[in-house]
């Protein structure tokens, strides 16, 4: 699978003209704009979801190349002997998700 290497960032903006508009992106050094996502307006009452909510989604959409690369590292080197260093590289990617 061909992507964006990492790393990539999470960030937010007030919309220009729109006070009530909260606007996400991921962004990587190497991509000016990777993903324009979810805008959040924070006076529809029809829209439940919390701002922080729509941020944890984010970050952790900008942690899926760190966790691609773990898992895929885990699947070819798991084995007996090198299960802790299979542990270490999935506790490191799990540290960059959003508890």
């Amino acid at each position: 699978m061909k992507h964006t290497p990492p790393p990539w960032r999470v960030t937010e903006k007030q919309h220009p003209t729109l006070s009530s508009i909260v606007q996400f992106r991921i962004d990587s050094p190497t991509r000016a704009l990777m993903f324009l996502g979810e805008v959040w307006n924070k006076e529809r009452p029809d829209d439940p979801t919390p701002l922080e909510e729509v941020r944890a989604n984010f970050t952790l959409a900008s942690c899926a190349p760190d966790l691609l690369e773990a898992l895929e590292w885990i699947v070819a080197n798991a084995s007996s002997r090198r299960w802790n260093a299979c542990r270490e590289k999935a506790r490191a990617a799990l540290a960059k998700v959003p508890s």
